[in-house]
């Protein structure tokens, strides 16, 4: 009995409720950090700024602290030394690369080397260092994210600058600190203004086609004549892989088509991967260099397995050595491995040749009848 009248004692009360107080129910908690202008838009923007900044200066401490690593990973790597290591003379291998090294080192040292000068790097890099550096397709996006920002930074300037003005001319919104007092629908549907808005939104279109058009008109087309004139053969034996028969054997074959060149293939997997390790002891020698220059002091290392956190390795027959010494003598080492093997692959071709003939016609008439 007991529970019967509640139940119809609590069924009486909710028939009494009105319909106000059971469906009105919304969110008291909206204070503000800074204004309840605008709906949060204000806050909004201060913590994208505060969270910009922060991964501001995460990245240039972590590139602070990786400056070197970076520096080693981003060593150029012509493509023409391999040509020049295998179709040319040693000492223009060895004079080429130090140049280069020399470059990308000094340009790396004195450039980027603080804190955040690399701010500033990034407004006086040329478009001939990104190329020389990560080649034509790291231009070529930086310069279509370059387009890209200047169609933005302009489409916000107007916005800021011609379509917010306009909006706050409007009545609809009656609380002028809204979100919604900053938008199209504070203006009256007959009023003249929405034709500014109409006017520019088929601006935008033109102009981003305007943009992208300068973009594109300075996309180079690689040439793609010497690729198809060239014919690789392979399955030839090592004992008639010389380039004097071969060219010999055209001549007698086709006399009347002319060969512009031909290169035989070699094995190189040892060769580069010798001359990644000498590469990296030269670019490891000049940042001990440079830095017994800026300092006045010499570094030391210790080059066995965890050395650098192996404080203690002295007492075990570990002891430290002076860095430029020894990657005087890894570079002098592995320098010897890679002219050794450099012999040693001139004289085992692999059997493949590519031979490139003076015109497209005669390249098909080649492989026609191969």
């Amino acid at each position: 009995m007991f529970l019967f009248g509640l139940a119809n004692y609590n069924e009486h009360n909710i028939a009494n409720i009105s319909t106000k107080e059971k469906c009105i129910y919304y969110n008291r908690t909206t204070g503000r950090i800074i204004t309840p202008a605008y709906e949060g838009i204000p806050e909004n923007l201060l913590l994208n700024f505060l969270g910009w900044l922060m991964l501001i200066t995460l990245f240039a401490c972590l590139r602070k602290r990786a400056w070197n690593y970076g520096r080693l990973a981003l060593v150029q790597k012509n493509e023409e030394r391999w040509t020049q290591l295998f179709y040319g003379t040693l000492d223009d291998v060895v004079g080429a690369t130090e140049v280069n090294s020399v470059t990308s080192l000094d340009s790396t040292v004195h450039i980027d080397r603080g804190f955040c000068s690399w701010i500033i790097a990034i407004f006086k890099i040329k478009d001939e260092n990104i190329l020389a550096k990560s080649g034509y397709d790291a231009v070529q996006y930086l310069s279509f994210q370059r387009h890209i920002i200047v169609l933005v930074a302009i489409i916000c300037v107007i916005s800021l600058s011609v379509v917010l003005p306009i909006n706050f001319q409007g009545d609809l919104q009656t609380e002028e600190r809204s979100f919604g007092h900053t938008t199209v629908s504070n203006l009256d549907p007959s009023s003249n203004w929405l034709w500014v808005h109409v006017t520019l939104a088929l601006l935008y279109l033109p102009l981003g086609i305007y943009i992208m058009r300068r973009f594109s008109v300075n996309l180079k087309v690689e040439d793609r004549d010497t690729v198809s004139r060239t014919l690789m053969v392979s399955n030839i034996p090592r004992r008639s892989c010389d380039a004097d028969d071969l060219h010999r054997h055209f001549r007698e074959a086709y006399p009347e088509f002319e060969v512009q060149g031909i290169q035989l293939a070699y094995n190189i997997t040892k060769v580069s991967r010798l001359d990644k390790e000498r590469e990296t002891a030269y670019q490891a020698r000049l940042y001990c260099d440079n830095y017994l220059k800026d300092t006045g002091v010499r570094l030391d290392m210790r080059p066995y397995l965890c050395g650098n956190i192996c404080t203690c390795c002295d007492m075990y027959g570990c002891p430290t050595v002076d860095a430029i010494d020894y990657y005087t003598d890894e570079e002098s080492r592995l320098q010897a491995q890679v002219d050794l093997e450099r012999t040693t692959a001139l004289k085992r071709p692999l059997g493949i040749v590519f031979v490139t003939m003076v015109s497209l016609a005669a390249a098909k008439r080649v492989y026609s009848d191969h």
